[in-house]
């Protein structure tokens, strides 16, 4: 079974090397984008997941949840209040992960697919 492509939205380059790699060692195909406000819509639709930091731009995130209802999963290297609030106001399905190792983004992409194909198969 072919493994989903991953799109990675992150505008800084030393971090999405090191998502990247960690993407690598679980084998998932992945594109990376550092420049958010230069994203590509129509290359969308082959996504099957975006993992993409809390302080992206809420407007990309609507503009990207219009066109593919593909799960999203920021990651944050912490929890508070105004992130949990910030989460509540992005469009389903919506993950979050903590820190990135290569376990919690393997967990949070393979729950955020199984789930999302799921709530596929029920809507009508």
């Amino acid at each position: 079974m072919e493994k989903p492509t991953i799109l990675l939205i992150e505008p800084n380059k030393a971090i999405s090397t090191q998502i990247g790699s960690l993407l690598t060692q679980l084998s998932y195909p992945y594109i990376i984008i550092n420049r958010p406000n230069n994203l590509e819509l129509f290359s969308l639709q082959s996504i099957s997941a975006i993992v993409v930091s809390i302080d992206i731009n809420p407007d990309l995130i609507q503009q990207i949840h219009s066109i593919n209802k593909t799960p999203f999963i920021f990651y944050s290297s912490t929890f508070n209040a105004s992130i949990s609030q910030q989460i509540s106001k992005l469009p389903s399905p919506v993950y979050l992960a903590r820190a990135l190792s290569k376990d919690d983004l393997y967990v949070n992409i393979e729950l955020s697919l199984h789930y999302h194909s799921h709530s596929q198969k029920k809507a009508p």
